[in-house]
């Protein structure tokens, strides 16, 4: 899917538009733990946002790359992390939807 024209390759913290995404559900339920984190919601994947993944992994210990899949986009945010921060996969290629509560341990570790 094409990205339209003027936006960006990702949005922080995009809460606001609480879509029921599990991820930002999940981000949404460590918060009321009284947990600090953040929520980075790629739009597309290429171009990646290198540079905005580069600034995160300076400033965290852990990085949650939940994902539809086995694994794909956490291995680009291990190269780009380059062991500043521990980085988790939440993965689910059975067909099921990713669970709130599998973000949440991830970001428990």
């Amino acid at each position: 899917m094409a990205r339209g024209r003027g936006q960006p390759p990702f949005r922080e913290d995009p809460l606001e538009d609480r879509l029921c995404r599990p991820g930002l559900e999940g981000v949404g339920l460590a918060r009321q733990g009284g947990k600090r984190v953040g929520c980075l919601q790629l739009i597309t994947i290429w171009p990646s946002a290198e540079g905005q993944m580069d600034r995160l992994a300076q400033g965290v210990r852990r990085l949650v790359v939940a994902e539809m899949n086995r694994g794909q986009m956490r291995l680009e945010v291990e190269r780009i992390a380059r062991g500043r921060a521990q980085v988790v996969g939440v993965h689910r290629y059975d067909g099921e939807m990713i669970q709130p509560q599998q973000i949440l341990e991830a970001l428990e570790g």
